[in-house]
């Protein structure tokens, strides 16, 4: 009976005591991945891994991706983050290229089609079929054009894997 205690007390207390160490990642990531770091503390950075990040690797090695390029020379750019301090890793899959064509596409369609109803002027005249010809086609491929380039400037992050 007393041995069942002892038992119930010590699984009870391994089930209370937190997880110190979560895995970040269950595949290796490549050097130059880029990469989000959650931290601990609060707030997120991102850059390009310098050094592959596993699944038992302690610490990132990276530098802040922006337009010039990381070397691994340039000690100042170089920053060490603990994998202790993150609490989540996200990478970079792409950007919003897709999203913003079909946005802006729809909203300049949307404004031209505004502009249309509240002015009276003969291209715009749905009867005719110069709405959609002259109007609807020209504003939608212009208005995908400036939200893809838009898009493509925001990054589409997904969860390590």
């Amino acid at each position: 009976m007393r041995r069942r205690c002892i038992e119930r007390a010590c699984a009870a207390l391994l089930a209370a005591a937190p997880v110190s160490a979560q895995q970040l990642v269950y595949l290796p990531l490549d050097s130059a991945t880029v990469v989000r770091l959650h931290l601990l503390r609060g707030g997120t950075v991102s850059g390009r891994l310098l050094v592959p990040f596993g699944p038992d690797s302690t610490r990132f090695t990276w530098c802040p991706a922006g337009r010039g390029g990381c070397r691994w020379d340039a000690g100042r750019t170089r920053r060490l983050t603990p994998a202790a301090d993150v609490r989540r890793v996200d990478v970079r899959r792409g950007s919003r290229s897709t999203q913003g064509a079909v946005i802006g596409g729809a909203v300049l369609v949307g404004v031209a089609a505004t502009f249309c109803a509240l002015t009276d002027t003969g291209g715009c005249d749905p009867a005719r079929g110069g709405f959609l010809s002259y109007v609807a086609l020209p504003t939608a491929l212009v208005g995908s054009g400036i939200g893809a380039i838009v898009g493509g400037g925001i990054p589409k992050w997904e969860e390590a894997p």
